[in-house]
């Protein structure tokens, strides 16, 4: 489910402060968009992403950061089910 909040929405914008930069590009000229599902409440929920630059698009799906116990269960459900 994509938000549209402001803050913690799903769209993770371009950060282009150069204050502390050397050059006078952007540190981050990328745009990201995350789909996480919709019981999550930040970004450490399983979802889909999209990496939208100047050069490239590319999708992405998973889990960012996931704690111990989750982390346990995700890798045994491979290991269980490799064909899945």
């Amino acid at each position: 489910m994509a938000s549209d909040r402001r803050v913690g929405g799903s769209l993770m914008r371009v950060c282009g402060d150069t204050r502390f930069a050397k050059g006078a590009s952007p540190y981050k000229p990328n745009v990201g968009i995350q789909f996480r599902h919709e019981f999550g409440r930040d970004v450490h929920v399983p979802g889909f992403c999209v990496h939208i630059a100047p050069e490239e698009c590319s999708p992405a799906v998973g889990i960012w950061g996931p704690d111990m116990a989750s982390l346990t269960q995700i890798r045994q459900a491979i290991v269980d089910h490799p064909d899945r």
